[in-house]
């Protein structure tokens, strides 16, 4: 059952109902149903992020706050209306990586607080994405927070069941309706949730079934079915091996518009031996450090020094390992990419190109007209077709739309809009809004966890800042914000994300083509700059 809020602004009010001279964020819940979290917050002593210093100068803030101390102070959330809120001492709904992260460390900090999500379960991406062969493409002990290690993962690269099964839930209902009001506002927002159609013509005529694969019905069955499936992408060449795999199909025609450059996997499974040695401290820690190291390596020779021979080197042995395995020659040209590898997102696969193959198969990529009332007319045929499937990705650019249409002021994250925003975490001219994984922190090469620590750091580190001045809100200067995303269009414009490169997903919605989506330098440097904050970069104010 999906969440329904309405959020808007109105001034805040001191204890004697006084206004403060600022705006508090506020939600109107229609309908919800809420889950309890069965608490699995492991807090290990080796933990340093939060100095017992933070811990004493909120207890001190809740002092002063007198009546105010049972009030709501952070408001969280995730996949567009979820609100994490300091009031009761339980989880009511707990959500995503970003979501999850957050929530640890309010319980580190002492804070009370509840969770309120969109989705009836939580797993973020991991929840709303459950298609056949779904997978990560980061090392499964990668993939992981670094405060809490998994050492039973069972293979190199986890699949998605295994991923949304880490926080188990208990599902409980609640039908109320509430307002609260909120002083600091931390979006969680991912973006692999809100399905992009396409945009293709006549998508209403057709009578089939039309599947979106972040809305996959799991009782769908596709033997002796025709099926199409739209897109080359990340979700395209993970469903399309496991559908022809599963079931007996008919005829499979694939739709795709561009080539991707998909290396292997190397999938394995790791031994009940191997899950007990990384299981030894330190030897899960330095196998994790090792996978982010050889990441980090590969980003200087194929990312940021993409120029030198290694890019070059690999795209031929790609192009040989395609002609190699694909037995149709007209198939196999159609799957080598003509752009530079790394522009758009590299995939892994042990399956795809195996997959093209089977007797099914069917390619075409002549480019889609429209849809009719039976299939999928190109510029090459007319395909009648029982079941399209649409592996077309996601709609980045309205993942913003829950804040942007009650606030003037968040003008730069509208659909169309230039992004701006202070390493992708604090925005412009907007007090008390924060945001995890928002624009310009995406990844090509290494693990995105690892980026919502360093930006949660960043958050507590300004958090910190504002209670040292005794003040209640903070925001980005402009100075801070304008020196930041001029470095990052010079940067972006001379990296392998260039638009003259190729156009790619990254650049949805961006009114100059840039790749707004994505951090254009290694994760290393990342963490230096999130590390710690230099005060004069905000204002803080009553």
């Amino acid at each position: 059952m999906i969440t329904i809020y309405k959020l808007f602004e109105e001034d805040a009010l001191d204890q004697n109902n006084n206004k403060k001279g600022y705006e508090n964020w506020v939600y109107q819940k229609w309908e919800e149903e809420t889950i309890e979290f069965e608490d699995s917050f492991r807090i290990l002593d080796r933990l340093r992020l939060l100095e017992s210093k933070l811990a004493q100068v909120i207890k001190n803030r809740k002092q002063r706050l007198g009546n105010f101390e049972d009030k709501v102070f952070f408001g969280i959330w995730t996949a567009d209306d979820m609100i994490i809120k300091w009031e009761k001492q339980k989880l009511e709904k707990a959500v995503g990586f970003s979501g999850m992260i957050v929530a640890y460390f309010f319980k580190m900090m002492e804070l009370n607080f509840t969770v309120i999500e969109r989705g009836s379960e939580i797993g973020g991406t991991w929840y709303w994405n459950s298609y056949p062969g779904i997978g990560c493409d980061v090392p499964s002990h990668l993939y992981s927070f670094s405060f809490y290690l998994k050492s039973n993962w069972t293979h190199f690269f986890s699949y998605g069941g295994e991923i949304h099964k880490l926080w188990e839930i208990t599902k409980l209902k609640d039908g109320k309706t509430t307002e609260e009001s909120y002083n600091i506002l931390i979006s969680c927002a991912g973006g692999l949730h809100r399905p992009n159609w396409g945009g293709f013509k006549g998508v209403e005529k057709y009578k089939g079934l039309k599947v979106h694969t972040t809305r996959w019905p799991q009782d769908l069955d596709l033997t002796g079915k025709r099926v199409g499936i739209i897109g080359s992408g990340a979700s395209s060449i993970q469903i399309l091996p496991s559908i022809v795999r599963q079931f007996k199909i008919e005829k499979l025609v694939h739709f795709q518009r561009n080539a991707a450059f998909v290396l292997p996997r190397n999938q394995f499974a790791y031994s009940n031996r191997a899950k007990s040695i990384l299981a030894v401290f330190p030897f899960g820690i330095l196998y994790r450090w090792s996978q982010y190291l050889i990441r980090e390596i590969r980003f200087i020779f194929l990312w940021r020094f993409w120029k030198l021979g290694v890019n070059k080197w690999i795209r031929g042995l790609h192009a040989t390992g395609i002609r190699k395995h694909i037995k149709d020659k007209r198939v196999a040209e159609a799957m080598v990419p003509d752009y530079v590898m790394g522009c758009k997102r590299i995939l892994i696969s042990d399956e795809f190109y195996s997959a093209l193959n089977k007797p099914c198969y069917n390619l075409d990529n002549s480019g889609i007209v429209e849809l009719s009332e039976k299939g999928i007319v190109t510029k090459d045929a007319e395909h009648e077709l029982d079941v399209i499937i649409f592996a077309t990705g996601f709609d980045l650019s309205s993942n913003f739309n829950f804040l942007v249409e009650h606030n003037p002021n968040l003008e730069m994250l509208k659909p169309d809009a230039e992004k701006k925003t202070f390493w992708g975490v604090f925005y412009p001219k907007v007090p008390n809004l924060v945001g995890l994984l928002g624009p310009m922190t995406g990844l090509g090469h290494n693990s995105i966890i690892f980026m919502i620590e360093c930006q949660l750091q960043a958050i507590i580190n300004v958090i910190k800042l504002l209670f040292e001045e005794r003040k209640d809100c903070f925001v980005v200067t402009d100075k801070a914000v304008d020196e930041w995303n001029e470095e990052w269009v010079e940067r972006i414009e001379s990296s392998i994300w260039a638009r003259s490169n190729c156009v790619s997903w990254y650049q949805q919605g961006d009114p100059n083509n840039r790749a707004w989506g994505l951090w254009p330098g290694s994760t290393t440097e990342y963490w230096w700059r999130t590390r710690n904050i230099s005060k004069k970069n905000f204002k803080f104010f009553n």
